[in-house]
């Protein structure tokens, strides 16, 4: 019996892999379209690393019947918004899912937990202030993004399969995740989080948003625990979608602790507010699924250093 994850040697899955590993879960098959071997180092020897196309029904019912999968990680998706790339987003992220929870169905998978993500709130440019209220689960969702509106259809379609076919799955909606691997995400470029810590870091110049601008930083090893929670609920859950989200701090007190341990830390501040995720409630997750946040963004950044010691 084992566990498969979808996009398995992507950022947040190398993350995953390992607290799954940690947890004393060893039978785990990464599949993925483009393996990057180098992207999960030394946990290459302890899993089973699956070349193939969660897309092609036939592939990954394959894969889930060689290695008798019995849950499933679905972190597979593609980002960009390029006119190029929207009619293959659509492929992969709507056609690919959907398909991915009806085989899932047909081969009887205990459960299925997948990245959903705040992108199905839309993105926000206001500084967030302090008393602004949080997004929740119950509120209104505004997709300004094919990624967002491809999230809100899966969400649709999962719920349509736990009601009707019996699916069970877990939903997460995922706000902009930083850690060790992000910045090299196929075809995404460096944000915020990778850039201010890794130049800091580094002593290069980092052009910021403004100080007084609001993010939220949501460490990757708490978003891997919180697929963990998700996959170990040992119920049906009455909710199948939850927020997962680390603290509101701004760009400024970001800067100045860096500063504080970092002393060739080189932060220049920008005038315009940058479009973002916005910052979510976590009630749901914490009194439903028992989990709750463990990285401030102080830990964090900590943490994501020592791991850029041991990388450089």
């Amino acid at each position: 019996m084992s566990v498969l994850i979808t996009g398995g040697t992507g950022f947040l899955a190398s993350h995953l892999t390992k607290t799954l590993l940690n947890e004393g879960v060893s039978d785990i098959v990464l599949f993925d379209i483009f393996p990057n071997m180098a992207n999960i180092g030394d946990l290459a020897g302890r899993v089973k690393v699956v070349q193939g196309d969660f897309c092609e029904g036939s592939e990954l019912l394959g894969v889930i019947k060689t290695h008798k999968v019995t849950d499933i990680f679905h972190l597979a998706f593609i980002l960009q918004e390029a006119e190029n790339f929207i009619s293959r987003a659509i492929r992969v992220n709507c056609a690919g899912t959907s398909d991915l929870f009806e085989i899932s169905r047909i081969a009887g998978i205990r459960r299925v937990v997948w990245a959903s993500s705040g992108a199905v709130y839309g993105h926000l440019t206001e500084t967030f202030g302090e008393d602004a209220e949080p997004l929740s689960e119950e509120g209104p969702t505004t997709p300004d993004s094919m990624y967002g509106a491809s999230k809100l259809f899966n969400e649709s379609t999962a719920e349509t399969y736990a009601k009707k076919r019996g699916l069970d799955h877990i939903g997460l909606r995922l706000g902009s995740i930083y850690g060790m691997g992000r910045a090299q995400r196929r075809g995404v470029r460096p944000d915020v989080y990778s850039s201010l810590i890794e130049n800091s870091y580094f002593g290069l110049e980092c052009l910021a948003p403004p100080a007084a601008q609001h993010y939220p930083w949501t460490y990757v090893k708490d978003v891997a625990n919180a697929f963990y929670a998700a996959y170990r609920f040992p119920e049906k859950p009455s909710v199948r979608i939850f927020n997962v989200c680390g603290e509101s701090r701004t760009i400024g007190e970001v800067a100045d602790y860096l500063r504080s341990i970092l002393p060739k830390t080189n932060i220049k501040f920008g005038n315009k507010l940058v479009s973002r995720l916005g910052v979510c409630k976590t009630d749901r997750i914490e009194k439903d699924l028992g989990f709750k946040a463990e990285y401030t963004m102080e830990k964090g950044v900590q943490d994501y250093l020592a791991d850029l010691k041991v990388r450089t």
